[in-house]
């Protein structure tokens, strides 16, 4: 028989073979290599500021046969399969770090108390500022780095300008040639980490702002005086999109090139704003338009209390007008109803119920005014007790007959507030719309009070409902089925 024996077990024979063949004083100095593996480990760097990424080298002796795996434990509930890892620590503290090797003949571990020691640190923080942040291509815009280091210095930075220039320059300056709309961002970085700000949208290029101008005709003369405001300004190469007037005396446009009244006389002061897609601007002359205050006619107002109520009711009108430039010398009221006046402050007495529209003319030896108020009085009629009716239904059948009653009465001009019923046969109900079930035959009168604030109104209807027994129990015994 053929004993097969493997190339180590052939190499471990061959060795305790030599080794006893050796000289008895000789073999006792000579040490067998050991079969099993050794742990062993480095790392780099060691030490730093959180977050802190570190790289591991296995350099773990195999022994007699390669190793199949490792095992490493970083400290901080992390663990890795890979030979060489790099690994990451966040939070400071200090770390002891163990590596398991593993072949064939074996394994080893090794652990190193706090080897790796993490120093607390924080990110820079990022912040920008650049100016101009519009105007016209080919604007230069100059940024100036405004961020914080954190708890070590600022080592780099980089800028993207958002038309595809950069610049690793603490505070660059930057040409926009082309019209649009930039996103500028900033990254900085320190030996703890980077930290990056965006701005979105933070530079405008675009075509000038307008510039306004306007010229007015006249610029003097006496009231009711008409002046033409004409617009002048300069679109800035965006077409003009919206003007605003203001005439100064509270009177304002949207018009383009608006004609303007003004009534009393005084100075005036005329403003413009202009904008287009850039912006606006504003253009004010002090002092444009000089009104002499030629003859006014009168301004008509008026008040009457009470505006709402009962009919008949009675109003008093007062007159509130202001007389112009001479005393009022007539005044004609019309109430709505037919009724008028020529008093100052007349009182007025509205008997049929309705919405009453007042008119008030008032003269003097310049002209004439005019309030118009539409239904400006509400007289409504006085309340009355309800007037009650009622249906059923149905009104015949026979017994028992279930009837659905339905109120239809008139609420005379107040809400109704209670109901009740007798339906004859004893029953009752306080419900508005009540059903009700006849047990026996007969003829049955049924009654409705119902009542609103001014008091009850009721109605009655005698034999309004009949029962009669069923068909079948009145024919003959030889009939029935």
């Amino acid at each position: 028989m053929h004993l097969r024996l493997s190339p180590k077990a052939l190499l471990t024979s061959a060795l305790l073979l030599s080794l006893a063949q050796l000289p008895s004083g000789c073999a006792k100095g000579v040490t067998a290599p050991n079969a099993a593996p050794k742990a062993d480990f480095s790392a780099s760097p060691r030490s730093g500021p959180g977050p802190l990424a570190v790289t591991f080298t296995d350099r773990s002796s195999p022994g007699m046969s390669g190793i199949t795996s490792v095992l490493w434990n970083f400290g901080d509930n992390q663990t890795s399969a890979e030979r060489n890892p790099q690994h990451t620590y966040a939070a400071p503290g200090n770390y002891s770090i163990s590596l398991t090797v593993r072949t064939s003949e074996g394994s080893d571990s090794t652990t190193k108390a706090d080897y790796i020691t993490v120093a607390s640190g924080t990110l820079p923080t990022a912040a920008f500022t650049g100016t101009p942040t519009s105007g016209s291509p080919g604007m230069i815009v100059q940024f100036t780095d405004q961020s914080t280091p954190g708890s070590s210095p600022i080592t780099s930075w980089s800028w993207t300008f958002g038309d595809g220039g950069t610049s690793t320059s603490q505070s660059p300056n930057h040409t926009y040639p082309t019209v649009g709309t930039y996103t500028v961002s900033l990254t900085v970085t320190s030996a703890v980490g980077p930290d990056v700000e965006t701005k979105t949208d933070y530079i405008l290029v675009g075509p000038s702002l307008p510039i306004a101008d306007f010229s007015a005709n006249p610029t003097s003369g006496t009231t009711p005086l008409t002046v033409t405001f004409t617009d002048h300004s300069v679109s800035g190469g965006a077409p003009i999109t919206s003007w605003a007037w203001d005439f100064g005396d509270g009177g304002v446009s949207p018009a383009q090139n608006p004609n303007h009244i003004y009534l009393v006389g005084g100075t005036y002061t005329v403003s413009l704003t202009v904008t287009n897609s850039r912006g606006s601007d504003t253009a004010t002359k002090a002092n444009l338009i000089v009104a002499a205050q030629g003859p006014v006619p009168p301004t008509a107002q008026f008040s009457g209390t009470p505006r709402s109520g009962n009919a008949p009711l009675t109003v008093q009108f007062t007159d509130q007008s202001t007389p112009g430039s001479s005393p009022i010398t007539n005044r004609q009221w019309a109430f709505g109803d037919g009724g008028i006046s020529n008093e100052m402050n007349p009182r007025h007495t509205y008997n049929t119920p309705g919405n009453y529209t007042v008119i008030l003319n008032v003269e003097n030896v310049v002209g004439n005014g005019r309030e118009e108020k539409v239904a400006y009085v509400q007289a409504t009629a006085r309340p009355v007790a309800p007037t009650v009716d009622f249906s059923g239904s149905p009104t015949s059948g026979s017994f028992p007959l279930a009837v659905q009653f339905t109120d239809r009465s008139l609420n005379g001009g107040a809400a109704l507030t209670s109901w009740s019923w007798s339906f004859g046969d004893g029953g009752t109900s306080n419900t508005q719309n009540p059903g009700h079930t006849y047990l026996l035959p007969g003829n049955y009168t049924v009654s409705l009070v119902a009542t609103n604030s001014v008091g009850p109104g009721s109605i009655t209807k005698t034999n309004y409902i009949t029962v009669t027994i069923l068909p079948i129990l009145l024919a003959p015994p030889s009939l029935r089925p």
